[in-house]
């Protein structure tokens, strides 16, 4: 659900900023021989069609009207689509991966070859044979570096987006059920919407005046930064000093302040695919090349390339990717699993006592106690209780109900009760 990030920050974990598919390189076009790359390429591609693969990586075609003009392709714009081409192509090789991997392990798609899933595509929670679902989420690690940029930006919004759903899974049912058993008065917890409201608002949000600046007609990345700073210089969670750059500007996110560097945020939000590549993968013999040709031909794409600019950039994708899984998170039993690194250092027997506080604060792990403190921390249900307790009173009518028995078990234990000797409310 999340592919896009994955597209974008795939060498992120090693330290870096840039993904290692940012190292992409053209083929070698000079070399057309036996053994060049642009040779082997074509044949691992399974493309026939060498021309047509080699004007698609150097030329772009413009329609005007019913006639089609190419020109050629700077060698940054070349690279660039080389660059956006590898990255979708990555993309697809996973989401195959997934697909394969499910259709040998799931029950539902071993009976059933020809499902969505066996192909690459997506699965359903429930199917008319009656089969679940049990899925793993493997949080992003939040992240904050020296220099943070796109790709952070949207690893932390996915954090803030999963946060969000673990307060509101956690807190607000546990209030409500306290509320209802009048066990706890004034509970509150610290909420990040004021965050959310920040990346993913519809009005001066980081990611609309994002997409607003890639569309603009000479838009730039100091421009952006300019907007999210005119548009939110009342949110407590933007915060600028006068040590920042013109491409900086920091957010106070759920688990700390990241400061981000927007320079190339342009570049890598659009990250558009050429047309021709994906018209020309439509003819390679592989399904998973096949797969990258535009969904429609024609006018009609560069018709709809036109009119959804917006929708169809790398943070739109994204974002829709998330509203998505956060739909199927509504919809499942959710348990969770908190890991906590004892120290900066990876070493053993190792504990730094603020870092793991950090974490546990962020986490909302320091919440939700404060939640449970409140109340009673240990529940048992109605028939533990009477099972375990039901010595302590007269033998129980069991032609009542399992929670009335209970209440008259314990109405009389309570009744009987007599205070140890010097208790000052004897």
């Amino acid at each position: 659900a999340t592919r896009e990030a994955d597209r974008r920050g795939s060498g992120s974990g090693s330290g870096g900023n840039h993904s290692n598919l940012d190292h992409a390189s053209i083929p070698n076009f000079q070399k057309m021989g036996q053994q060049g790359e642009f040779v082997q390429l074509t044949a691992i591609m399974d493309i026939d069609d060498q021309e047509g693969l080699s004007k698609a990586f150097t030329t772009k075609t413009i329609t005007a009207g019913v006639s089609e003009i190419e020109t050629p392709l700077s060698p940054q714009q070349a690279k660039e689509g080389c660059d956006a081409y590898a990255k979708e192509l990555y993309s697809r090789i996973f989401l195959w991966l997934v697909g394969q991997i499910n259709s040998a392990t799931s029950a539902i798609h071993s009976n059933n070859p020809g499902s969505d899933s066996a192909k690459g595509g997506r699965t359903s929670k429930k199917n008319d044979d009656g089969y679940g679902l049990i899925g793993v989420l493997d949080i992003f690690g939040f992240e904050a570096f020296e220099t943070n940029r796109f790709e952070q930006l949207c690893i932390n919004y996915a954090n803030e987006r999963l946060q969000n759903v673990f307060a509101s899974d956690l807190f607000e049912s546990m209030i409500e059920e306290y509320t209802r058993e009048g066990l706890a008065e004034d509970i509150s917890y610290e909420t990040n919407s004021n965050v959310l409201d920040l990346i993913s608002g519809r009005d001066g949000g980081i990611l609309n005046a994002l997409n607003e600046e890639c569309i603009r007609p000479g838009g730039s990345d100091m421009a952006f930064v300019a907007k999210v700073v005119s548009q939110n210089r009342n949110s407590p969670r933007l915060f600028r000093t006068d040590r920042f750059t013109k491409f900086q500007f920091g957010v106070v996110h759920f688990a700390g302040h990241v400061v981000y560097t927007a320079d190339e945020f342009m570049k890598t939000n659009k990250d558009a695919m050429s047309i021709d590549l994906q018209k020309i993968s439509a003819t390679s013999s592989n399904i998973i090349v096949a797969l990258m040709a535009p969904e429609s031909s024609g006018d009609n794409v560069r018709r709809q390339l036109s009119n959804n600019m917006s929708k169809n950039t790398v943070i739109s994708k994204f974002h829709s990717q998330l509203n998505s899984l956060m739909k199927t998170l509504k919809t499942t039993q959710t348990r969770y699993i908190r890991c906590i690194k004892p120290n900066t250092k990876k070493a053993p027997k190792c504990m730094e006592n603020m870092e793991v506080m950090r974490q546990l604060r962020s986490g909302g792990v320091i919440a939700a106690i404060k939640i449970l403190s409140a109340s009673y921390p240990n529940k048992m249900d109605h028939y533990a209780v009477l099972k375990r307790f039901r010595n302590l009173g007269s033998k129980p009518d069991r032609s009542q109900k399992v929670k009335d028995q209970v209440s008259t078990l314990l109405t009389a234990a309570f009744n009987d009760f007599v205070p140890p000797a010097g208790d000052g409310n004897a």
